[in-house]
């Protein structure tokens, strides 16, 4: 399976790559940019590796994840909102006339995954009900999720919140009753691969306590959400520059945020 991933990825990934960076020039989105779309899509491979004779890929299993996890979010180039998912489709269906290897079952079957990759009630089913390991949807979502997590998800949340037009003090709250959700899932299926799952459950987990904290006015926690609103969103700076900016004035919350965000931001050049 090994050599069908590495194959997808010399074929398709450059111009997947260049295609995403196109859409995304010009637009301020760091939550939600190419290097997103890149760590979700190394998370997928990962967790296909970890599941070893659990789930075995085929060819065609494998370029339907490769190209939902490459395209899930890029209809934020056109929409915030819930029909994100939609205009991603249309943005990627754009795209496939570029990959005419591509099958009529493998563009609807990717079509499905990427409108339907935040649909959460459908996904909190699968996850309850523990649907089939090799379910394509469950594992993009899943994936996607995991980019939520650590020192990164709180700059991912605390962004896509504020770009809503959702004030500071509410944001918090809002996160931990999302972060609840995802946390919940990802405990229905950490069975199928314990040795995968259990980092990342404790980012999840530290991303609960950075906003569990911010909801008891812990000055920190607060502070902190206010410096991403000032440097990311009014300021335009990218997480490189604010992490830069936090490592030069000293002004992250805790002394284990610093490793988080930048073990984070490292896996979008970790091939």
């Amino acid at each position: 399976m090994n050599r069908f991933l590495l194959e997808t990825e010399g074929k398709y990934l450059h111009a997947s790559a260049s295609y995403l960076e196109q859409l995304f020039n010009g637009k301020h989105i760091p939550s939600h940019d190419p290097s997103h779309h890149l760590r979700v899509w190394h998370y997928a491979r990962r967790l296909v590796l970890s599941l070893n004779d659990q789930c075995k890929l085929s060819r065609e299993d494998i370029l339907c994840l490769f190209f939902s996890c490459l395209f899930h979010d890029c209809g934020f180039t056109i929409s915030h909102g819930k029909d994100h998912g939609q205009q991603s489709r249309m943005l990627f269906e754009a795209f496939s006339s570029q990959v005419p290897s591509l099958g009529r079952h493998e563009r609807e079957n990717i079509f499905r995954l990427i409108e339907e990759h935040d649909n959460k009630e459908k996904i909190s089913i699968l996850a309850a009900e523990h649907a089939d390991v090799c379910n394509l949807l469950l594992i993009l979502s899943v994936c996607d999720d995991l980019d939520a997590y650590g020192a990164l998800g709180v700059l991912r949340y605390t962004e896509i919140y504020l770009m809503r037009d959702i004030p500071e003090k509410n944001i918090p709250a809002m996160v931990i009753e999302n972060l609840t959700h995802r946390i919940a899932s990802m405990r229905n299926i950490q069975h199928l691969s314990s040795q995968f799952f259990q980092p990342h459950m404790k980012r999840a987990e530290s991303t609960m306590e950075f906003f569990l904290a911010a909801a008891r006015d812990s000055s920190a926690a607060k502070r902190f959400i206010s410096l991403i609103n000032q440097n990311i969103l009014l300021k335009k700076m990218d997480y490189p520059g604010f992490f830069s900016i936090c490592e030069s004035e000293n002004l992250w919350p805790d002394d284990g945020f610093r490793l988080s965000l930048f073990n984070d931001l490292s896996k979008s050049l970790d091939r």
